[in-house]
Order: structure tokens, then sequence, then C-alpha cells
């Protein structure tokens, strides 16, 4: 059976809230496909110290700084996994540089993070639910030990974007790295194969100058929840391995996340 795009589901938060931001299709869920989702937002290093980055790809804030929260309707988090993480955005890559080796923010102070989660065998029906407040003091890295319930783990809103596919039974792979190359690519030109299906997440500072590579059809793009950060999320009928890619002609500093579906 092919793997196929079937509906996608957005949501946007100005402030997070302990009950969660639900997400819910146009059309009911199919029984045993496949959902991904893609949550996009601002974190605020407060009441921690950024963390000194390592290498692109596993850069990391704050180990207390924990992830947003997937599950269904009914907060079951079952069957979800929260697979690429790509915190502090526009971070240093290299050590002995600039100023020290912690994570740069952006403009307003905040650390851009995209995270993306997927649910395999999904119900009949399924909708989704994240939650990016904390719980409260918890044994991390569930939740943060220290951070007050109902706070929020993005400052100034999070968007999230729920895709669905039928036909995924096999291996899901990720990578991503920042660039500014035009185009803008995820990663290793060898991921994926004919008949799979690659989903990309662009996103850039400050500016709106980039879009979906010919051949990539895009699910949902916009404007971040706060600020003119923009992401788009596309997705690809693979005939062959491909990166995930962006056009990129002023070449501005990217963050390109790639998942690939068999």
């Amino acid at each position: 059976m092919a793997i196929a795009f079937v509906q996608a589901s957005h949501n946007q938060e100005q402030y997070s809230t302990s009950q969660g931001m639900p997400l819910a299709f146009a059309s009911a869920v199919g029984a045993g496909n496949c959902l991904v989702t893609v949550v996009i937002g601002k974190k605020s290093p407060n009441p921690f110290q950024a963390g000194n980055t390592t290498t692109e790809g596993t850069q990391d804030m704050d180990t207390n700084t924990p992830a947003p929260v997937f599950s269904n309707g009914a907060g079951v988090t079952t069957g979800w996994a929260v697979g690429s993480t790509f915190k502090s955005i526009d971070a240093k890559t290299a050590a002995g540089t600039l100023f020290t080796d912690e994570s740069k923010p952006d403009f307003g102070a905040d650390y851009p993070a995209i995270y993306v989660a997927r649910k395999t065998g999904a119900a009949a029906g399924e909708t989704v639910l994240v939650n990016s407040a904390y719980k409260g003091p918890q044994t991390s890295p569930s939740q943060d030990v220290n951070g007050a319930a109902g706070v929020s783990i993005f400052q100034s809103g999070v968007n999230a974007v729920a895709l669905e596919f039928s036909g995924v039974t096999g291996v899901i792979t990720e990578q991503h790295r920042l660039t500014t190359a035009n185009p803008a690519v995820g990663g290793a030109s060898t991921l994926g194969g004919s008949g799979n299906v690659q989903i990309a997440v662009g996103y850039m500072k400050n500016a709106n100058t980039f879009a979906a590579s010919t051949g990539w059809t895009v699910a949902y793009a916009d404007k971040c929840a706060s600020g003119q950060d923009h992401f788009v999320v596309a997705y690809k009928n693979l005939s062959g391995a491909d990166q995930g890619s962006f056009s990129n002609p002023l070449g501005y500093e990217m963050a390109v996340t790639t998942l690939n579906l068999t």
C-alpha cells in the first residue's frame, strides 16, 4: 500500500495552558494511520541558564527544559514518540569563537525550537492534544523538576501542525540542520527512497523569503505566534532519496528538519 497524505490540522496558542491545545481534523482519522505533529515555539531560558551547545542536530538549551507532551484528545500519551527535537535554533555550533559556547537567542531573547512527534496505528477518529505547559515539579525529563504548574514552556505562543498519512508501515528516520545555503536542505542526500514520503519543516527567523522547493507540497505555512519568524511544513512523495529542501534566495540562516516515512 502506497503512503498517502490524508489531511492536516493547525492550531495556535498565545499562552499555553495546562489543559493543552487540541488539534481536530476536518474528517475522521482513519484507523491504523500515522499522525505526525510539528510544534514550533520560542523557549525562554528563565529561570534556567542557557545550556552549552554540542554538535549540530543535538543542540540543547538546557537539560531541564522539557518537551511538549503529545497525546490523543483524551490526554493518553500511549503510542506517541518525540523524535526530532531542534532546540536553541541559531545556536553556536563550534566552540572557541565569539562570546561563550552557549546558545544564541533571537532578538527577543528567546530560543526558537522545533519538535516533531509521531504516532503509528492511530485509532479511528483520533484527535491530537499538545500540552506545552509545565505540569509542576516532577521527575525529569518528563517535565521539569522545578517548573511551576501551568507556566508555559514557550514564550509568546506556540504553533502546532498535525498531519495524517495512510500506508505507513516501516521505519521513520529523522535528521536536521542549520544552513545558509540555497536550497536549504535538512541533511544527507541519501535519506529515503522510491515510495517513501518525506516531511520537511523549514524555519527562518525574522523573514519570509523562503518557500518549499519544486516537487514539494505545502501542508501548512504561517508566521509564528509572535514576531516575524516564519515556518513551512511540506511533504513529498519520493521517487528516490531526498533531503527536504527549501528555496533560500537571500541565504538567510534556516533550520530544516526532515522526517522520512516508509
